[in-house]
Formats: C-alpha cells, structure tokens, sequence
C-alpha cells in the first residue's frame, strides 16, 4: 500500500520533470496552489470536526490546446486534500487532467475569470473512531480505515490576479469512503513559476 502510494506521487513528478524540456520556450508552465477545502456532506463535517485544506501541484502541458475552444489548456495536476485530524479523518490524493478555458483572445495569466473541469484518479483514506462505554467503567475504541482508489472529477472557476498568482474556486466530486462522503469546496490561492 506504501508502495502504491508513494508510486503514485513520483510517477506524475517524473513526468512533470521530463517534459519540462518539452516546454522551455513557454513562461511559467508550474503552479502551485493551497487553501480551504469545505465539505459539503454536514455528516462528513460532524465525524471530522473540521474544516480542511488542500494543496496542489501542476503543469501546463505544451502544444496543448482543445479543439474548438480558443484559449483553452490542458494541465496535469496532483492534489491533495486533508480534513481531520486523529481520530476520524479523511485524505485524498487526485492525478488530474485538467482544461482551463480562457476565453477567445485570452491567455493563462490575465486578467479575466476562466473556467475548468478535470477528471481523473483518486486515491483516498476515510478513517473513523468510535469509542463506547463496555459497562465496567472503561472504555472501547474501535478504528476503522479505509483506502481504495476511484475515479474523481472537479469544476472551477478563476481569475488571475496578477501576471503570477491567480484564485480559484472549485467543486470535487469523488465517491465516499468508509462513510466519510469526500466531495467539497475548495478555495485556493495559486501561484506560477
């Protein structure tokens, strides 16, 4: 399970890493990104008592655009979302790709809003704590974990704020685990290098 966790966060580095000679003549083609992830499902928000936060990571693929959509790019993204802590908690891991649409005439980094929608991997862990009384005075705490990997898509909306950073406001469908339901909110404030 290490392993596959650990494969999956190298594997998109390696490759972000081997095209960027792919890209030397295009400006800025890394962002990175953090900020608040809202869970939608109140249950989600009673079991983690939380609200968490979201951390990301992408490329601008070069020579990409998608067809009929002046002004659109494809990025690959890998995105992190946390929420809880000890006890019960749910993280996530997305590989995405995702397209952001421009506008005719516009371009990544001015200053107008554009919109997006990305699809891809997840591999997400929901784990729960439940402690009972056992009727002598003491107590029992039971933990159940789960992991397990599923496809995850993701809406948003942004703007540039300057030439470098931008904000975005975003939406991530996945499926639930272990009766945490994993779909949230998500405001962020990126930067490109």
């Amino acid at each position: 399970m290490k392993f596959a966790l650990k494969t999956m966060t190298a594997a998109p580095m390696v490759a972000l890493l081997a095209t960027t000679a792919l890209a030397a003549d295009k400006q800025n083609p890394f962002s990175v990104r953090g900020g608040l992830f809202y869970p939608t499902s109140s249950d989600t928000r009673d079991n983690t008592k939380n609200t968490g936060f979201g951390l990301g990571l992408s490329y601008e693929l070069p020579s990409y655009s998608i067809q009929g959509l002046n002004g659109a790019v494809l990025n690959l993204e890998l995105d992190g979302t946390w929420v809880g802590s000890s006890g019960n908690k749910l993280e996530a891991f997305d590989l995405m790709v995702t397209g952001r649409w421009y506008g005719t005439g516009m371009k990544a980094g001015s200053q107008s809003i554009y919109y997006g929608f990305g699809v891809g991997l997840t591999r997400q862990k929901g784990e729960t704590t439940t402690t009972v009384s056992n009727g002598s005075g003491g107590t029992t705490t039971t933990v159940n974990s789960e992991t397990k990997t599923s496809i995850a898509a993701k809406v948003l909306v942004g703007t540039a704020i300057s030439k470098q950073a931008f904000i975005e406001l975003g939406f991530r469908f996945a499926p639930s685990v272990n009766s945490l339901n994993a779909n949230g909110l998500s405001l962020q404030l990126g930067v490109k290098f």
